[in-house]
């Protein structure tokens, strides 16, 4: 199957508990935060819908 018919889901809304006091995303690994290589990998393929999926603000 083609990535262009498919649709790719960035699962984000974790609390990170099991990572410890630290927000798993913003920790820096390679010189980024997670998140941006979570981010850039998806954006460098093409798919039919992109949707991430992430906590509320506060």
């Amino acid at each position: 199957m083609r990535t262009e018919q498919i649709a790719a889901v960035l699962l984000a809304a974790g609390t990170s508990s099991r990572f410890g006091e630290e927000d798993k995303l913003m920790a820096d690994w390679r010189g980024k935060p997670v998140a941006v290589h979570a981010l850039e990998t998806i954006a460098s393929m093409i798919f039919a819908e992109l949707v991430a999926v992430v906590r509320p603000v506060g």
